[in-house]
């Protein structure tokens, strides 16, 4: 009997599993490889996987480091803004205040000695 690798699972059979099969039906067939095809694993492959692992890990703290500094001038530009709304809110409400004060100076009392501190005592 010819030993097979599982790639693709079946009802019952899963992935990487070796089957023992005298014939492989053909709807089968897809499904499995001869274990003469498998490669080994080799140390080259191992290393590669080492390799990739090292450069994903070395992209990961590069666009972490980029996003943090984007984060930082994004805060920055905020605060900058927030600053300058606040200050012209603060202006503008001076000025609505000079123009009150202007407006009550202007403005002459409804009787005659209203405006004095004088009472009249009996």
């Amino acid at each position: 009997m010819a030993k097979y690798q599982v790639v693709r699972a079946w009802h019952g059979v899963a992935v990487g599993q070796v089957v023992e099969m005298e014939k492989v039906h053909p709807s089968l067939k897809a499904n499995v490889i001869p274990l003469t095809q498998v490669a080994p694993a080799s140390n080259e492959a191992g290393d590669l996987l080492k390799q990739a692992q090292a450069e994903i890990d070395a992209m990961r703290e590069r666009a972490q480091s980029e996003l943090a500094q984007r984060v930082e001038e994004a805060k920055q530009e905020a605060q900058a803004e927030a600053d300058r709304i606040i200050s012209e809110a603060t202006a503008e409400a001076e000025r609505i205040k000079q123009d009150a004060q202007q407006k009550a100076e202007e403005l002459t009392p409804a009787t005659p000695d209203a405006g004095s501190k004088q009472t009249k005592a009996k």
